[in-house]
């Protein structure tokens, strides 16, 4: 091959064909007869085989940036809700929110602070129980297949829950209490949950600190916290105004206000009721009187037959 042409087999190999060959009468003289300088056009099927080739790259390319992009997106927020849940007839309204903590020593807000009667309402409507309904067919992916009171179709049938967040508070806010035994040990100020056995009492509050021990120890909390040096502190003093992605509570309290089913379903006493060995001083027991709304009791609507 000289450094001006190419012989046939080269531009065979390279996918062109040179018109010019067929253009040229065989018996004209190259050494007498001036040629205008050859060009070298692809052949149409060579053409779309490149065309081809580019085209696959390109989708390929794109499926491959699209696919890498899914996977740095993941999930949606209501998708990654679902995925690290259980189940809850909540589960739409949750959305999230940036917020950093104020919870350094002497900070004050609404929840803090010596007992008085607005800081006992805050509480009281943050803790308050509400029953709502939940559809039967969710209580297998609970665990509870037998478990659970249903309502009666007046009521709108479904499952009788409460939301586990406002359970907690109503623990914290009784932990409250007993903190500030002085002031709630005062008859004007007695709460319900006091006017119990010593027994009673101290089973409550063991069963709050392990409760919330549990919830603490299941959301283990991985937040950095940092420190900074004090002045007459001889340790750095951690700063515990951290950072956290927090779910908007007041959307979920506005919503179980809003679905609040009106208490409990009354029924009379019958043998599909669960035996309760470790439960016969509860607070039932010593309320034969308490509103329904927040917990009970069940009526036995035959002690007038």
């Amino acid at each position: 091959m000289t450094g001006s042409s190419l012989d046939s087999e080269d531009k065979t190999f390279l996918g062109y064909h040179d018109r010019s060959d067929e253009d040229t009468d065989s018996t004209y003289n190259e050494e007498t007869v001036s040629q205008p300088p050859r060009r070298l056009i692809p052949l149409p099927s060579d053409v779309r085989a490149w065309f081809l080739l580019v085209l696959s790259v390109s989708i390929a390319s794109f499926l491959s940036a699209g696919f890498g992009y899914w996977l740095r997106k993941g999930c949606t927020e209501k998708e990654c809700v679902r995925m690290t849940s259980s189940y809850s007839p909540l589960l739409d309204v949750v959305e999230y929110y940036d917020y950093q903590f104020e919870a350094e020593l002497g900070t004050e807000n609404v929840y803090k602070g010596h007992p008085r009667p607005e800081l006992d309402e805050v509480w009281e409507r943050i803790g308050r129980i509400h029953p709502i309904s939940m559809p039967e067919e969710y209580r297998g992916v609970l665990n509870k297949t037998h478990s659970g009171i249903p309502y009666p179709e007046e009521m709108g049938g479904g499952i009788m829950v409460e939301i586990e967040v406002f359970h907690q508070l109503h623990c914290l806010d009784f932990l409250r209490k007993i903190i500030y035994a002085d002031y709630y040990s005062r008859p004007e100020n007695l709460p319900r949950t006091f006017e119990v056995s010593d027994k009673m009492l101290f089973n409550h509050i063991d069963h709050c600190v392990d409760y919330l021990r549990q919830f603490i120890m299941c959301a283990s909390d991985v937040t950095p916290v940092t420190s900074n040096w004090v002045l007459t502190h001889h340790s750095p003093h951690p700063d515990f105004n951290t950072m956290h992605k927090c779910r908007n509570f007041d959307k979920l309290l506005e919503w179980a206000e809003e679905h609040d089913n009106g208490g409990v379903p009354k029924q009379s006493p019958n043998p599909s009721w669960w035996p309760a060995p470790k439960l016969a001083d509860t607070v039932l027991d010593f309320e034969p009187d308490f509103p329904i709304p927040p917990h009970g009791p069940p009526v036995n609507d035959t002690r007038d037959m």
